[in-house]
């Protein structure tokens, strides 16, 4: 494991090359460039405040803030699962003729995900000023700590899903159900604090909840970061970037045979 991530940081430019590749690609022949990326999660926010108001308006004070902050954080999290999940079987030509550490694809599709996330922090950021939601402290950019580790998280399911989808392509599709249903146990669009005890015991196993909860919590609440949440979080990610890259290295040598 540890000669795979020395390998890719020998081949840290062809990751460099890739991610700068695949955003560009992303964007290529259109007019509004990174707004598209934008305009979703400021579409589902302003669903979800529509059809929410009479509900959960009341329990949160600026709940479209409140919202985007959760959609945001999640969406960089969907984004990267999916758009990886596809990252070897899309470059099958490329996986066959040339030779490169594999899991730089997969990880460079997560590393254009974070670059659109961090595009968006500076909409956060005016939204927050403009409605005087908060005082706009320092906690704010503690939200980058967080990212990191959601990060982590982020790049070991998509080092497995990637792997996998090789072998069994209807994954693509049973994800997209899984993470539909995952972004509704989040806590995405209503605050955590107003389910039953049981409910919310459960719905703790789920790594994401923690996620969206810190970024609220620094970005939206102003609070100081949970460190020991934080270290939970850091402890889990890191063994599930362990584990896609175990599973990477185990599936790799049998790819070109399924390409």
């Amino acid at each position: 494991m540890i000669k795979a991530i020395k390998e890719i940081y020998d081949y840290r430019d062809t990751l460099y090359f890739l991610t700068q590749k695949n955003l560009t690609a992303k964007y290529k022949r259109s007019v509004l460039g990174f707004f598209w990326s934008l305009l979703n999660p400021l579409l589902l926010m302003l669903v979800y405040t529509l059809v929410f108001s009479n509900i959960l308006i009341r329990q949160v004070e600026d709940f479209p803030i409140f919202l985007f902050i959760g959609i945001t954080a999640w969406r960089a999290f969907q984004s990267s699962i999916m758009t990886s999940s596809n990252s070897i079987v899309g470059n099958g030509n490329l996986v066959k003729k040339i030779y490169f550490p594999r899991m730089i694809l997969p990880i460079s599709m997560v590393l254009v995900e974070i670059v659109n996330y961090l595009l968006t922090l500076p909409i956060v950021i005016a939204m927050i000023i403009i409605s005087d939601t908060a005082d706009f402290s320092r906690t704010f950019f503690l939200c980058l700590i967080i990212l990191l580790i959601e990060m982590i998280f982020t790049m070991g399911l998509s080092l497995i899903t990637a792997a996998l989808t090789v072998f069994f392509r209807d994954l693509q599709h049973i994800l997209s159900i899984l993470l539909l249903v995952w972004f509704y146990m989040s806590g995405v669009i209503y605050p955590f604090e107003i389910l039953p005890e049981k409910v919310k015991l459960f719905l703790s196993l789920n790594p994401m909840v923690h996620f969206i909860l810190a970024f609220r919590d620094v970005m939206f609440y102003e609070n100081p970061l949970n460190l020991q949440i934080l270290l939970i979080l850091f402890g889990v990610s890191l063994f599930v970037l362990i584990l896609g890259i175990k599973v990477f290295i185990n599936l790799q040598d049998k790819f070109t045979h399924e390409l």
